[in-house]
């Protein structure tokens, strides 16, 4: 080899030597020595498709990932402490994963609904063991569906806005009974109609047949808004809610009685009762989102509302073909406390598989079976009966979307 070729080597050597010891001096000068311990903080969070290096991980100015709206690069640097740098709105606050400007979820919810205040509504004799109750009527789950769309403003802020429905229920039971009763004629059945008084009419404590059947549906809309709270770093996300809600009730109730007594005629009694619960109210609410690893996180939603109950009542009866009317309108309060829990698994940067539980509890409701119908048959004066309650739960699956 010549001393011009050992040279020429000796120099690209030299050149590569400088170029990779100053790459890692470049790299490190992104990193102040002012850096605290990556232990002095919390859990780290991550976002699918997009890794944070380490500082920013763990840093209480993170940059926010693609898919919520912001870019990660720009001002790309270290800034806890460090005023020059410019950090992002709404900054610590972004741990589970925010949507962009426009989102938007689409679910499977189907409801069970459960009288909570169950009643008799025949019995074998007047203080007998009760045959049949509205415990025995089934409205267990009906197919309905959840929808969401809503629109990030001002970072922070979130204007959103809910259906949940239209869920519809129906059952129906039949007794019949066939026990003799001295002085002729069968049945032993007294039914509700008569208070199970042992002195009320024959007719409505001596019955061979009573059947009963229900129908009712439930529908609910809500136009919120959401407040993310500043968080520190870590897995944790809260955002608080105010907001306006409707939900609407209607209930059915049927009942049907047939009796020997009196022995010259019989008795038939057709009942039918009507409610139907329009509240508007307002609500508030507050949210957890805690982020268990880069895909997966977990959400809790819990509400409370206070509604205007505008309340009308039908109840419309005929014994023996001689028909009985009543109506009604007031105006009562009610209530609600709504939760749910979710779990999201992100499939992609911009899709969410949601799967989890919803749960509904209401008070203060017209519930059409909880009437009182003693003035069809007694002439008493019938009072509205405003203090039904009743839950509305089911499980919940569907896909959540950012635009």
């Amino acid at each position: 080899m010549s001393n011009r070729e050992f040279a020429s080597r000796r120099s690209l050597w030299a050149v590569l030597l400088v170029l990779l010891s100053a790459a890692p001096a470049a790299a490190q000068s992104t990193q102040p020595v002012w850096w605290p311990p990556l232990s002095l903080y919390g859990r780290p969070v991550a976002q699918p498709l997009f890794d944070f290096p380490s500082w920013a991980r763990y840093s209480y100015c993170r940059p926010a990932p693609l898919a919520w709206g912001y870019d990660p690069f720009a001002n790309y640097g270290p800034c806890d402490g460090a005023p020059w740098y410019s950090t992002i709105n709404c900054n610590g606050g972004f741990v589970a994963h925010r949507p962009s400007t426009w989102y938007g979820s689409a679910d499977f919810a189907p409801l069970t609904m459960d009288r909570l205040d169950g009643m008799p509504l025949a019995r074998i004799g007047a203080a007998g063991p009760a045959v049949l109750t509205t415990e025995d009527l089934r409205t267990e789950f009906a197919p309905a569906g959840k929808y969401t769309i809503g629109r990030r403003i001002f970072d922070c802020y979130r204007l959103e806005g809910t259906y949940l429905g239209f869920n519809s229920w129906n059952d129906a039971r039949i007794v019949t009974n066939s026990t003799a009763i001295a002085g002729g004629g069968v049945g032993t059945l007294a039914t509700y109609l008569s208070g199970f008084n042992a002195t009320a009419d024959p007719g409505l404590l001596n019955a061979n047949t009573v059947s009963a059947s229900v129908r009712s549906n439930f529908q609910s809309g809500e136009l919120n808004l959401r407040y993310w709270t500043d968080m520190p770093p870590g897995p944790f996300d809260v955002s608080l809610l105010v907001g306006l809600r409707y939900v609407r009730i209607a209930d059915e109730f049927h009942f049907d009685s047939l009796s020997d007594l009196p022995l010259a005629t019989g008795t038939a009694v057709d009942l039918q009762t009507n409610t139907v619960n329009d509240m508007w109210g307002g609500q508030i609410g507050i949210a957890f989102d805690v982020l268990v690893s880069t895909r997966v996180w977990f959400n809790f939603d819990l509400k409370g509302a206070m509604f205007n109950d505008h309340v009308s009542l039908t109840n419309a009866a005929s014994t023996n073909g001689a028909p009985a009317l009543i109506t009604d309108t007031r105006n009562r309060t009610a209530w609600l406390g709504d939760l749910s829990l979710l779990a999201n698994w992100q499939m992609t940067p911009n899709i969410v598989l949601r799967a989890g539980y919803q749960a509904l509890f209401f008070n203060g409701l017209s519930l059409a079976h909880e009437q009182n119908v003693s003035p069809l048959f007694t002439n008493a004066t019938g009072v509205l009966n405003d203090r039904g309650k009743a839950a509305y739960h089911g499980p919940v699956l569907g896909i959540g979307a950012n635009f």
